[in-house]
């Protein structure tokens, strides 16, 4: 589901604000610039927790919807440095700690924050997600090796990279707006970028890559025999909704669902997905989305044509689900072998329900979004470790159904194109997410990449920057 840039508290409901309090003295700020520095939690539930922190002389503000660039004053008042974003409040009762407590006003939504004391890392980012509206999908057991070995010394053009990197800090690219850039080469990191206040271990909202992660979990529950395989039929797979898939609904398969093929009467792109009428934004609040799914009208026939569908991908995280018998695909992926990879900081939003938001849901750290593109790269293998069967690597990138989407190919939640450099083609495969998510896979080279942003406005330029930077960058030094 789209998600608003700089959306701090979207979920606020009307709250009362609490009495105003005595401010520290403005004369004694000098001393004392950074006492608002720290993490807060909200005073009521419906609202996000905030982290405030100073990064390259910019103060900022991060919560579970992204980082805003924000300005303090002598009297403790701050509002975002944009001020379209409609983001200020003030904070209240300082002490040698710092202040203690605070309030915030988000477009016409207010809340009151208190101070958390004396947090590590770790603990923070457990804080600010700590909401019953997001389910976690971080290793449940202590990870050894879960750090990437780190290549200082290998070679590519890094003026070209740099070029891309400069770009990325302009606001008048199409690069505008990134949060993260990571390359790793032969399984080692050798670019980590970030801007705009985004820190290492921030997880960012990765947005349709949820789908390619879902794509993932199917291939590890059918290598555990949890399900019998692509090719099966639906009503079988789903024997308490066969009524809804008779007549030529009996020939849908799982496959058609994962590669977007099923015909079903779907369009979820004319709409805004703010708009009431829009069909993914109502399934995800039906308690049943597998229902309102299936029953809808067969357009054309199965595995003829790509139409793009959420509401597919809800079914399969649903289906890995039951027959796993876990509460939600999120539960499947916490505790599954797909969890040897060994995420750190992951989540996953819900939908109605306690129903996993497969589609687009997801929160990595670039770090981590990283590994899930090495593990497409060693076809299934992470650190000497079989988590998923090679096999459904290459079944899921293989592109099966051509798309209007900038010439890509689609295969299990996967895009794919070709990209040519010096007379030499090299397919590609793509996790792609709103807003300029990226993930990205050159097996022939070995070479992963991962990018976050927050740029709403444009298509994100995921094949441009793979042809004109990456590949072109690492191409030159290998030949």
């Amino acid at each position: 589901m789209a998600t608003k840039k700089c959306h701090v508290t979207p979920r606020l409901t009307a709250i009362v604000l609490a009495s105003a309090s005595a401010i520290l003295p403005s004369h004694l700020f000098a001393a004392l610039p950074n006492l608002h520095h720290g993490t807060y939690e909200a005073n009521v539930s419906e609202a996000q927790n905030v982290y405030f922190y100073e990064q390259d002389n910019q103060q900022y503000l991060y919560s579970v919807w992204g980082v805003v660039p924000i300005t303090v004053n002598d009297k403790a008042e701050f509002q975002a440095v944009d001020l379209n974003v409609g983001l200020s409040g003030q904070f209240y009762h300082p002490n040698d700690e710092g202040y203690q407590s605070g309030k915030l006003n988000f477009n016409g939504f207010s809340m009151s924050f208190g101070r958390v004391q004396d947090l590590k890392d770790d603990d923070r980012i457990a804080v600010l997600f700590d909401d019953p509206f997001w389910q976690s999908i971080s290793s449940p057991h202590k990870c050894e090796n879960a750090l990437w070995k780190v290549n200082t010394k290998a070679t590519y053009d890094q003026d070209l990279i740099q070029n891309l990197i400069n770009a990325s800090q302009s606001n008048t690219t199409r690069y505008a707006d990134t949060n993260s850039l990571l390359i790793a080469k032969d399984g080692k990191l050798v670019v980590e970028e970030y801007f705009n206040g985004w820190q290492p271990e921030f997880p960012h909202m990765i947005q349709s890559i949820t789908k390619s992660v879902t794509s993932l979990a199917a291939g590890v529950a059918i290598d555990k025999q949890l399900i019998s395989g692509a090719e099966s039929k639906m009503a079988e797979l789903l024997p308490n909704y066969q009524r809804f898939l008779q007549d030529d609904k009996s020939d849908l398969t799982l496959k058609h669902f994962l590669t977007m093929s099923s015909g079903l009467d779907w369009d979820e792109w004319t709409l805004s997905y703010e708009n009431p009428n829009n069909v993914r934004l109502q399934e995800m609040t039906k308690l049943d989305p597998t229902e309102f799914v299936l029953d809808r009208e067969l357009m054309t026939k199965p595995g003829v044509s790509f139409r793009y569908n959420g509401g597919l991908v809800t079914v399969v995280g649903e289906l890995i689900a039951e027959k796993s018998g876990q509460d939600n695909l999120a539960a499947y992926l916490r505790h599954s072998d797909f969890n040897k990879l060994c995420l750190k900081d992951a989540y996953v939003m819900k939908q109605a329900g306690e129903v996993t938001n497969a589609a687009g849901g997801g929160y990595l750290r670039p770090r981590d979004m990283l590994k899930v593109g090495q593990l497409v790269a060693q076809q299934g293998e992470w650190q000497g470790e079989q988590i998923v069967s090679k096999q459904w690597i290459e079944e899921s990138v293989t592109g099966y159904v051509p798309t209007s989407v900038g010439g890509h190919d689609y295969g299990y939640y996967w895009w794919t194109k070709e990209v040519s450099v010096n007379e030499v083609t090299y397919p590609v495969t793509y996790g792609l997410g709103y807003g300029g998510q990226v993930i990205a896979v050159v097996e022939a080279l070995d070479l992963v990449v991962a990018r976050t942003a927050t740029h709403f406005d444009d298509m994100t330029p995921n094949h441009e920057m793979m042809r004109d930077y990456i590949i072109p960058a690492f191409v030159t030094e290998t030949q």
